[in-house]
């Protein structure tokens, strides 16, 4: 039986509000702070797909996150093709220094060891 999205949960809800943004771009930057938020294990993998498809349509897509198993999910939905578009920040401060790493999409798989360490 269908319920009304309004009834559903925060995290439904969520991924239906950026899927329905994200599907109305066909190119320009979508920002983006933690889709991950109340979300089930599983539609954190519905929202990866989300994002690489939109990506895929030219949509340049900042995404702030503190998931490592969205990272994950972005890792396991991307072809090679993908890694190419795709690069992790890091910011950290350290006694008032703001310090900042890259890593590339390939980089983040094989550094996923430091990108856990500074996510958590």
């Amino acid at each position: 039986a269908a319920i009304p999205v309004g009834l559903a949960g925060d995290g439904v809800q969520g991924f239906i509000q950026l899927a329905l943004e994200l599907s109305a771009l066909t190119g320009g930057l979508a920002l983006i702070e933690e889709p991950e938020v109340y979300q089930h294990p599983r539609a954190t993998h519905r929202t990866a797909r989300l994002l690489l498809a939109a990506m895929r349509r030219n949509v340049q897509i900042v995404l702030s996150a503190h998931s490592l198993e969205l990272i994950d999910a972005l890792l396991d939905a991307a072809g090679d093709e993908d890694l190419e578009q795709i690069a992790l920040f890091n910011l950290r401060m350290d006694s008032g220094d703001l310090h900042s790493s890259r890593y590339s999409g390939k980089d983040i798989a094989f550094n996923r060891d430091v990108v856990a360490n500074d996510l958590r």
